[in-house]
């Protein structure tokens, strides 16, 4: 009878811990396969720093394009192409913290969608340019 009070605390705890595995398993399992997009970070040619993102949703493709640049109120030239056709041209002025964020939906062409981000900064020439394919 001592044996089976030992034994037993160690069978429960082994259960738990499937348990919670499975469970675990099972709450992340969905979320892993719900993301399908693609993530590229790096340096401009002056400092500033980018973010470039884009996935699929409900047909199209999201794309954002993320500068910090640390000074508000600069004014950058954006422009996204998609297999080598534009489809967003826009000026975009950093906000108050110095950063742009430019979001846009586009059109899902059939293939891969090669996505190409270029935002200039006319007054001081820095380039940020980041590609990712979806």
């Amino acid at each position: 009878m001592f044996k089976l009070n030992i034994t037993r605390p160690k069978r429960l705890v082994a259960t738990g811990g499937l348990a919670t595995a499975l469970a675990i398993g099972a709450l992340a399992g969905p979320a892993a396969t719900l993301a399908s997009g693609v993530v590229r970070s790096g340096n401009c040619s002056a400092g500033s720093v980018y973010t470039l993102q884009a996935e699929h949703d409900n047909g199209r493709i999201q794309v954002e394009l993320e500068v910090e640049t640390n000074r508000s109120g600069q004014a950058w030239y954006v422009r996204f192409w998609d297999n080598g056709v534009r489809v967003y041209a826009g000026m975009v002025a950093t906000q108050a913290d110095g950063t742009l964020t430019v979001d846009r939906s586009i059109p899902n062409r059939s293939g891969v969608d090669h996505i190409k981000a270029r935002a200039t900064n006319p007054a001081t020439g820095e380039v940020c340019q980041a590609t990712v394919s979806v």
